[in-house]
């Protein structure tokens, strides 16, 4: 397909033109089936036969079509709500892009290599097990509520307060929160000939530190573990 401002060839599912920035499917300069120059009088392509007022036919809506897992890349059913490979929504993530696997960032609102928008404020089907409003987490307590609506009104800039529970009993606070791999690490350092003690004091303090975001993280995401570890010496996104 080609868009019909530019000329340029787009995938056919592109929100936005990479070349002149537009919704490919607005304009009249060009033909979206063959790319030859029209005119806006014209109905007809000359070139080509197709009705240029029509907009082309997505093929989304195909029964087999297939997406990309936003979290690990792989290959899905474009309806499938769990990710086979990794176990969660294919629509949580950003690390790749929906439509063509692409990697991409958490910053990024269109993927630059198929033009798909790959931000989920555009998608309707995108739905983790949040949305921004309060009430999404009245299944927590209170304090959680206000700490994860706190993180996600933040884009996750903002990473909880110091939690003390979590720093004065912290392998059974994270076993309590479903973290079970790092509280098996805090019991593996603590039994370390000589520093273990020490070193798993610091450990928790740090935990504790963050063990709201981690908890926000692992209910979201899913994730057991930090997917950047270097949160922990981040002194800067902690209010």
């Amino acid at each position: 397909m080609f868009c019909k401002t530019c000329g340029k060839e787009v995938n056919q599912n592109a929100e936005f033109c990479l070349n002149c920035g537009v919704n490919p499917q607005t304009g009249n300069a060009y033909c979206y089936n063959c790319g030859v120059n029209t005119n806006p009088e014209q109905v007809v392509c000359v070139a080509c036969g197709v009705n240029l007022e029509k907009n082309v036919s997505r093929n989304a809506d195909s029964n087999d079509a297939k997406a990309f897992c936003k979290g690990c890349g792989s290959k899905v059913n474009e309806k499938a709500e769990i990710c086979t490979s990794c176990g969660i929504n294919p629509l949580n993530g950003h690390n790749y892009c929906q439509n063509c696997g692409a990697t991409t960032t958490a910053e990024q609102e269109v993927c630059t290599s198929c033009g798909v928008r790959v931000s989920g404020k555009a998608r309707n089907r995108e739905s983790s097990k949040y949305t921004t409003s309060d009430s999404s987490y009245k299944s927590y307590s209170e304090y959680y509520q206000n700490e994860f609506s706190a993180i996600e009104r933040s884009n996750e800039e903002y990473q909880g307060k110091f939690n003390w529970l979590a720093f004065l009993f912290t392998p059974i606070w994270l076993l309590t929160k479903g973290m079970w791999q790092l509280a098996l690490i805090v019991f593996v350092i603590y039994f370390f000939p000589l520093v273990g003690v020490l070193v798993a004091l610091i450990f928790c303090f740090l935990i504790g530190r963050k063990a709201n975001y981690l908890y926000y993280r692992k209910e979201k995401y899913g994730e057991q573990l930090p997917k950047d570890w270097s949160i922990f010496f981040d002194f800067i996104n902690q209010k």
